[in-house]
């Protein structure tokens, strides 16, 4: 939704876009790994047996590492599956109770005030400024 809003792109040509790109891809990127393991999920499993509940049983844990041979079953393997739910629901509460409302308090509540004075923008003052239409 940036795209829209900010007019953000991506120009691999301009090290601040670069850096940008990076910064928001690398977090999915390195969880996608410790997720699948790398290729290897029962590796994640037996080096962190209680940290990631990826599979039942070792059965699934050796489906899921034969699906990892093929660039498809890379991309989404079905031997260790979960529910669709399972994928949006704790990352969106998880996004709305570390991230969201602790930056909505802290910026635009506590340090609102520190923020005008010294010139700081805000998401919400750049986007109030640029769209005057949109604080009516």
């Amino acid at each position: 939704w940036s795209v829209f809003v900010f007019r953000n792109s991506i120009v691999f040509h301009d090290l601040e876009h670069s850096t940008s790109v990076f910064i928001h891809l690398s977090p999915f990127v390195f969880f996608w790994c410790l997720r699948w393991g790398s290729g290897v999920p029962s590796l994640i499993e037996r080096t962190w047996p209680t940290m990631f509940h990826v599979c039942d049983s070792m059965t699934d844990f050796e489906a899921a590492d034969t699906c990892m041979e093929t660039w498809k079953g890379m991309l989404w393997c079905k031997a260790c599956s979960a529910s669709p739910l399972a994928f949006v629901i704790p990352p969106a509460i998880l996004y709305l109770f570390v991230w969201s409302l602790p930056y909505y308090i802290i910026v635009l509540h506590r340090w609102r005030e520190w923020c005008e004075e010294t010139g700081h923008e805000t998401l919400y003052s750049y986007f109030a400024d640029t769209h005057p239409k949109a604080k009516e």
